[in-house]
């Protein structure tokens, strides 16, 4: 009966391009396992390590993802998808936001809609009211440690503007818009995003105390973190400590 099943596992392999069933050997038992060829073992952990290493989602987010990813293999190699430390700290402290938020963006780029949001970036000021932007959604990116969405500028149609997709609330689609890119505003788009480059390099860290002025405090966050502690010098001006890499410094100068 052994030797017929993997007789027959072989065959079915040599059919297919991809040796979706495989085979082991735990004491006198073989087991068999189906092995998903859509995917493989190590493109799925680089996407978990991916999303673990991530600012922008929650400890309950990054575990259901891992959970969703091992659900797509055999018990034999779910074992490969374990994390043994939570590395980073979580910033965001709703998992919903990603759910309602980026839904409502995903299907607005699939049906080439506009969106309209209110972009609450932080204050160091209280009931700052939030204006309305409709803008048209190109794409959603990761870079810097955080999730971004991109949308084409009002203005000039052919510039792209950047938003953090944690600080992106209230997204409705705009029913009535049509919204389409040339080749020449997808050139442009491009560029922009290969401009999104990390803050931080390898290198020794230093302590540096920085001044700044309450207007770009939402900047500070998307440098530094929330764990920032702001101390306020006078009405127009605050300062912060951060750690920064010796190449980011000799950059600075």
């Amino acid at each position: 009966m052994i030797l017929m099943l993997l007789s027959n596992s072989e065959n079915y392999n040599n059919y297919y391009e991809d040796t979706i069933i495989k085979t082991y050997k735990e004491g006198r038992n073989n087991y068999f396992y189906y092995e998903n060829p859509n995917l493989d073992l190590m493109e799925a952990k680089a996407i978990i390590d991916l999303v673990y290493s991530s600012h922008f989602f929650t400890l309950k987010t990054k575990e259901n993802y891992k959970k969703r990813m091992q659900d797509l293999f055999s018990i034999h190699n779910q074992a490969y998808f374990q994390k043994r430390l939570n590395l980073h700290v979580v910033k965001n402290e709703n998992e919903q936001v990603f759910y309602q938020e980026l839904e409502v963006i995903t299907k607005a780029i699939k049906e080439k809609k506009k969106i309209r949001f209110e972009y609450q970036k932080p204050s160091l000021t209280f009931n700052e009211k939030h204006k309305l932007t409709e803008l048209a959604p190109i794409d959603t990116v990761f870079s810097n440690n955080e999730y971004y969405l991109l949308c084409q500028g009002a203005k000039d149609p052919n510039t792209c503007i950047q938003y953090r997709l944690d600080y992106v609330k209230n997204v409705e689609i705009v029913k009535d818009s049509d919204v389409k890119f040339d080749d020449y505003q997808l050139n442009s788009f491009e560029k922009k995003l290969n401009n999104m480059t990390y803050m931080y390099g390898e290198g020794k860290i230093e302590v540096i105390e920085l001044e700044f002025t309450p207007n770009v405090y939402s900047n500070m966050i998307d440098k530094f973190g929330k764990d920032i502690h702001p101390k306020k010098i006078n009405e127009n001006l605050y300062c912060v400590q951060v750690r920064l890499s010796m190449p980011f410094l000799l950059k600075c100068r």
